[in-house]
């Protein structure tokens, strides 16, 4: 589990990105800006995950996959986990061209996640603070 103390570190975390991509988007650092928009929305999910008692440390697939197929299995019952599901995933194509493709991302490239970023930031808050504290009720399915 994660302790409060935990929680308020992420969502700092988060928020510093956030702040530091329009910081480094002014600056016409598009490819690090695109990186820290990213770490601001996938913060904030890796919370959940440790909320819910679904950290990644021992598996094969790693965090970032993880939090990606929570939100998945999320959106089939709830439309703002679409939403930011479709959010971390776009962020996420985004940040792997930024990061490890020989080219750079445009204002452009930038400009548009950050505008998908705005339209799905309400839902993604949302759904990740109407999200039920448990999400394991008596049988083996998942209730999101």
């Amino acid at each position: 589990m994660i302790t409060s103390a935990e929680e308020n570190i992420l969502l700092e975390k988060a928020d510093e990105n956030f702040k530091s991509a329009d910081l480094l988007r002014c600056q016409k650092y598009f490819n690090t800006a695109l990186n820290c928009l990213y770490y601001s929305v996938y913060l904030k999910v890796y919370r959940r995950l440790l909320r819910l008692n679904l950290d990644t440390e021992d598996n094969n697939k790693g965090k970032h996959k993880i939090a990606l197929d929570y939100l998945y299995e999320a959106a089939k019952k709830n439309p703002d986990a679409s939403y930011a599901n479709m959010l971390l995933t776009s962020l996420k194509s985004g940040r792997v061209k930024a990061s490890y493709k020989c080219v750079h991302i445009s204002e452009q490239e930038y400009d548009r996640a950050y505008k998908r970023f705005k339209t799905n930031k309400i839902p993604l808050d949302r759904f990740l603070t109407d999200a039920p504290e448990s999400e394991h009720g008596d049988s083996d399915e998942v209730d999101v």
